[in-house]
């Protein structure tokens, strides 16, 4: 008999207003074409555009969370299947988007570089082939020439890869002590970060450009997925044990830890403190009730639902946009209207495609059980503060991430 798998509502609306920041973000990204901003709207305008990338490492920490839940309450499918619900669960969406911004492609003239500015600059540019598709769909994502038609797909790259590992750290959990596991990902962390540098990647780093650039950054990010883990874990066993005084205390305490390290990440460039204050973020989500209540609103969930379609698409509809208007369309509605357009791409994306995905991959990695008497079915029990997912709605809390 198995632990139903718990859904947080909240998280998913937090999802989604990373999700939808991050099309901001790259919509106004665009800015940077003005040459006669001043220091104080260039500074502000960098300051927002960090929220990028903490959007990015809070995908990845609240992805781990995630797909560290059924491991913490036990469902303990077996590896390979696990591996196979992932790939069913993300593929589908990346070759429909891949397949779109081909098209967009196709059917939009080109703009010259001077027209294009921001995240928009150097994208459409190698010519389409089947190897192209291909690296594409396969998340390959050695170099930028991987992700040429939808640039969001690096963050795939590394989802994909950290899953490979997720299941093995989270029997690490069980297996050893807490602190021994968080060595673990403070050494990754120093080992990455230290090799990157001698290796002349940038800071933050998208792709390795080799192999081997390649694999450290993938160990660079696996740490903030297996730091999400380290979340899941803690919250589940310390579940009902704090006193009301002492859990309001500690939620103060864990505020105040979030704006130091987001502020000490952003001026440090730092992904480790980054995801320690992604951390803090999702624990203060789950702990603070005003905020909670707000992201279970009903617009919030429906962007919550359809983040991972809307993360991904975002990009060919924003640029079929620019490449429609010449490049002349003004910032404000730009803001508007790629936005607007790619909310409407997202919910065609999720109906056709994400939820049979979602449902497919459940069939996939669903791990059958067997009640006394021969009957099959699952346990009903769940963590207090959490909702059973109703049919539909994708169970692995799954999260994607962005590019800044």
């Amino acid at each position: 008999m198995t632990t139903k798998t718990p859904r947080y509502h909240a998280l998913d609306g937090a999802r989604g207003v990373a999700a939808f920041v991050v099309v901001l973000c790259h919509g106004l990204s665009r800015a940077y074409r003005h040459y006669d901003l001043s220091p104080l709207q260039l500074n502000a305008l960098k300051a927002f555009l960090t929220l990028g990338h903490l959007s990015v490492i809070f995908f990845f920490v609240l992805s781990g969370f995630a797909l560290g839940i059924r491991y913490t309450l036990g469902k303990n499918n077996s590896y390979w299947r696990f591996q196979l619900g992932r790939l069913v669960r993300l593929v589908p969406c990346v070759a429909a988007v891949v397949a779109t911004a081909t098209v967009l492609r196709v059917v939009t003239p080109d703009l010259p570089v001077e027209m294009l500015s921001g995240a928009f600059v150097d994208l459409w540019k190698l010519p389409i082939n089947v190897e192209l598709l291909a690296r594409h769909i396969l998340l390959i994502g050695v170099s930028r020439t991987d992700t040429d038609l939808d640039p969001p797909l690096w963050s795939l790259v590394y989802e994909m890869r950290a899953g490979l590992f997720i299941p093995l750290f989270m029997y690490s959990l069980k297996r050893y002590s807490l602190h021994s596991n968080i060595i673990l990902i403070f050494l990754l962390y120093a080992f990455s970060s230290i090799s990157l540098s001698l290796f002349g990647l940038p800071n933050p780093v998208f792709y390795g450009e080799t192999p081997l650039g390649s694999l450290l950054a993938t160990l660079h990010y696996l740490g903030s997925f297996l730091f999400g883990c380290v979340i899941c874990h803690c919250l589940h066993q310390s579940e009902g044990s704090w006193s009301v005084n002492g859990a309001r205390r500690f939620t103060s305490f864990i505020v105040l830890a979030l704006l130091a390290f987001w502020l000490g990440g952003i001026l440090t460039h730092s992904d480790l403190l980054l995801s320690l204050a992604a951390g803090c973020a999702i624990y203060c989500i789950l702990r603070i009730e005003p905020l909670k209540q707000g992201l279970e609103l009903a617009p919030i969930q429906f962007l919550g639902k359809i983040s991972y379609s809307l993360y991904l698409v975002h990009m060919p509809v924003s640029l079929a946009v620019l490449r429609l208007a010449g490049g002349e369309i003004g910032d404000g509605y730009f803001l508007i209207i790629a936005p607007t357009l790619s909310l409407i791409a997202a919910t065609i994306l999720f109906v056709i495609v994400e939820r049979p995905s979602i449902a497919l991959s459940r069939i996939v990695g669903r791990q059958s059980t067997t009640r006394p008497g021969g009957q099959s079915g699952h346990d009903e029990e769940r963590p207090a503060g959490t909702k059973k997912a109703s049919v539909g709605e994708p169970e692995d809390l799954q999260v994607q991430s962005l590019r800044s």
